[in-house]
């Protein structure tokens, strides 16, 4: 039966209890800010009308009591649509205290997460209905709404001292015992020195200028965690084919040069055997590919939930951040903000890092330093602000640099900037790239596979690869 048939689950009486107590007690207004993050827990367009009058009052630091209700409802021209100053006044007198605010908003709570639940399936039946609609989109969205409305239920609140310091102490012990590793592992040791792998809930932005190695890069990570630790990853392509991706991946595993592979007549058969047995591991990872181009960030978050419920996806890769879209702005500025905390906001309640790669700007061909800055990044003020980690690549042989600033030389090295690291260090970490076969590793890692020299830097050359822990966090 639809739900227009009902009544939709509410309480008007509990609705004008919590307006009440606010009016009457002005230390209640904290608790509905942090439960009440909607208007709508409020069924009644009245009670709406007013809470939002409640909000501006707080927003410009004004006490809040009978008097200033009413007259902030009165310049905004809504006091007679909610029923005069009589009504402000009744519900001020129908309590003495907030004393118990927090049970009532519960149950507003609950009353609101209903009526979107009938909501959600009322429109996954209309849906469903329609033969031009695809069903795993549908649940993907449905999905997503689910999560956010399990998100207020499950708000997390203070913690004890002893909370703090019992899980700071545990943490300390863990590394003591060389388990320092607490996220998902990059294929860098230097760089899970510096991160302890990419951790759950995190934004890393990935920044480049065009043909610095960015999606490389990425595929090397995920071919890494795929392959050597079994992690599922779902990697969004907003512009290469899942073919394009397949022989990249395919020329990092067998060692056959991504341009050779463009032309198999020219392949010989050693090569067809290399393609036939070493392509085994790569086939059996769990690696999961969308290339659907054109992505909203809505539609994104809807796919990426579906995976993560269907093959417990525990990295996200997005190539390329300024490829998605969202109808909803028409000021470029605004569209990638609202981007960068959507695909912040999925890392949260999917509870998995997501790396998302994004173009810089042309400032950096303009200055005579080429090494990238956070002023490069497009749109640069949003995902600054969202962004967890934001690192840059940069290949100094690309400008003609030759030798970096000590004299050391810079073929097949790239550097690999932290710019920015909400909770640890920043630094610049040097990488050896292979680009025509996709991959990155430590100094001395690759020269030892790909017959490239050893580079110059003095740094203990070390296998890019680890042997899996029955105590990795995932």
């Amino acid at each position: 039966m639809s739900h227009n048939a009902k009544t939709m689950p509410h309480s008007k009486e509990l609705e004008r209890l919590v307006l009440g107590a606010v009016l009457t007690d002005r230390n209640t207004m904290n608790t509905c800010i942090e439960l009440i993050p909607d208007l709508d827990f409020f069924y009644d367009i009245r009670h709406q009308q007013i809470y939002q009058s409640l909000l501006n009052l707080r927003s410009k630091d004004f006490d809040i009591d009978l008097m200033t209700c009413t007259q902030q409802l009165r310049q905004e021209g809504h006091l007679e649509t909610v029923g005069g100053a009589i009504y402000i006044a009744e519900l001020a007198s129908l309590v003495n205290s907030g004393l118990h605010i927090e049970s009532h908003i519960r149950k507003l709570q609950e009353a609101y997460i209903k009526r979107r639940i009938i909501v959600s399936a009322d429109t996954l039946l209309q849906q469903a209905f329609d033969p031009g609609t695809d069903a795993l989109e549908n649940l993907a969205d449905t999905q997503v709404e689910i999560m956010r409305l399990a998100e207020i239920l499950d708000k997390k609140g203070e913690h004890s001292m002893y909370q703090v310091v019992d899980t700071t102490l545990k943490d300390l012990v863990a590394k003591s015992k060389g388990q320092e590793l607490t996220g998902i592992p990059s294929a860098i040791r230097a760089i899970n020195t510096i991160t302890a792998g990419y951790q759950p809930t995190d934004l890393i932005i990935v920044a480049a200028r065009p043909s610095m190695g960015k999606t490389a890069f990425a595929l090397n990570e995920v071919r890494v965690a795929a392959i050597q630790y079994q992690v599922p990853v779902a990697f969004f392509s907003l512009e290469m084919s899942y073919v394009q991706l397949g022989k990249r991946l395919i020329s990092s595993e067998t060692r056959i040069d991504s341009n050779t592979l463009k032309k198999p007549s020219t392949l010989s058969d050693f090569q067809w055997q290399k393609l036939a047995t070493d392509t085994a591991k790569l086939s059996g990872a769990p690696i999961y590919v969308d290339d659907t181009a054109g992505l909203t960030i809505m539609q994104l978050r809807a796919k990426a939930a579906r995976m993560v419920a269907k093959y417990g996806i525990k990295l996200i890769v997005v190539d390329y951040l300024q490829l998605i879209k969202n109808p909803a702005y028409k000021n470029r500025e605004q569209e990638i903000s609202s981007i960068t905390r959507e695909l912040k906001l999925m890392a949260k309640d999917l509870h998995v890092p997501v790396i998302a790669l994004a173009q810089l700007s042309r400032a950096v061909e303009a200055r005579g330093d080429k090494t990238p800055q956070l002023s490069d990044l497009r749109e640069s003020g949003a995902i600054e602000q969202d962004a967890d980690i934001i690192t840059f690549l940069m290949r100094p042989e690309y400008y003609g640099m030759t030798e970096d600033e000590d004299g050391y030389p810079t073929a097949g090295l790239t550097k690999f900037i932290i710019a920015k690291h909400r909770n640890g260090d920043l630094g610049e970490i040097w990488l050896e790239h292979d680009l025509p076969h996709n991959l990155y590793g430590d100094i001395g890692t690759l020269s030892r596979e790909t017959s490239m020299p050893v580079s110059q830097f003095e740094q203990e050359p070390t296998h890019n690869f680890y042997e899996k822990d029955d105590d990795m966090p995932f």
